[in-house]
């Protein structure tokens, strides 16, 4: 990475050489994930196609984030780049034209207006829809620009694709980022203002105040450019691997642990300081949430004192 390229986004201070056996076990259980989802999305097909309901049926498969996955030594979602902004969205069935891939830009938002036109519904006038139908020819998107963003405040970012071309301007500086999706896919080399982009880089930079302005934070667009805060540098552990959230392992939606349940837990996890990837992870605050959560749920605190111990001493 160039220099100064990690001023919004800290590498994790965590982060495996990407050939260790834990920077493996990872990837592993994010192929497994996708496996998973895979094996059930088939069988909800195949209960279509049984119940004959697959050719009056709209299908629209996608998620919500990718996963950065150590890539520029960041883990997570919440940036801009294409590991965690770039997700699929495959349709199907009805008026979708079968072997088809189109190479302009879309979003989530494009679901509801696809949905509300493939049931021949108007879209209300308020609020107006950010996205708009994927169906009919694609001739009606050439040339399209669009924009996402994430956070408020200094975390706070607007990006636009578009033309081949991904701009991104972050609020904490008011510094921005330009790269060409076609011959730098990775994003690894910043283009911003140099001259031969000057065109896109304008179109793209209108298009991301303009969706800022009508769906973002309007506060954040002042005679049609933006405002800027002065820059904060991020937290350490921003993109780690182990952020301080993930000591919430435990879902706040279940209630009512059972004594089973807890020596089941407990279990499992001293099981995880045999694996030759386990990571020991020390962070005094890292360990002050844990805690708490595993007190929350109505563990005893003997056990991951305990724990914690055995950890130290295995490591």
């Amino acid at each position: 990475m160039p220099p100064g390229e990690h001023r919004h986004c800290p590498p994790s201070p965590e982060s495996p050489a990407l050939d260790s056996l834990r920077m493996r076990r990872v990837r592993e259980a994010y192929c497994a994930a996708v496996t998973l989802i895979d094996t059930h999305i088939g069988r909800i097909l195949d209960e279509l196609e049984e119940s004959g309901l697959v050719d009056d049926t709209l299908i629209l498969f996608m998620t919500d984030h990718g996963e950065m996955l150590g890539d520029r030594g960041y883990y997570q979602k919440v940036v801009p780049y294409d590991p965690s902004a770039r997700i699929p969205l495959i349709a199907a069935g009805l008026d979708v034209p079968a072997n088809t891939t189109v190479d302009c830009p879309v979003t989530t938002w494009d679901v509801s207006a696809t949905i509300l036109d493939a049931a021949r519904i108007d879209p209300p006038g308020t609020p107006t829809l950010v996205g708009s139908s994927l169906l009919g020819p694609e001739t009606k998107r050439v040339g399209r620009i669009v924009a996402y963003h994430q956070a408020l405040g200094n975390n706070r970012y607007v990006a636009a694709v578009g033309e081949g071309h991904k701009l991104i301007h972050w609020f904490s500086g008011g510094e921005e980022e330009l790269y060409d999706l076609v011959d730098d896919p990775r994003e690894q080399k910043n283009i911003i203002g140099e001259e031969e982009v000057t065109g896109v880089e304008e179109r793209l930079r209108n298009a991301a105040v303009s969706f800022e302005r009508d769906h973002g934070v309007e506060a954040n667009v002042s005679n049609d450019a933006f405002v800027d805060l002065p820059y904060k540098q991020p937290p350490e552990h921003y993109l780690s691997m182990y952020p301080h959230w993930s000591s919430f392992q435990f879902p706040p939606w279940m209630v009512g642990y059972s004594e089973d349940d807890l020596k089941l837990i407990a279990a499992e996890m001293r099981d995880c300081l045999r694996s030759e990837a386990a990571y020991i992870c020390r962070d005094p605050e890292w360990r002050k949430h844990a805690l708490q959560q595993w007190l929350d749920i109505g563990g005893a605190p003997a056990v991951y004192e305990a724990l914690f111990k055995d950890a130290d001493h295995a490591d």
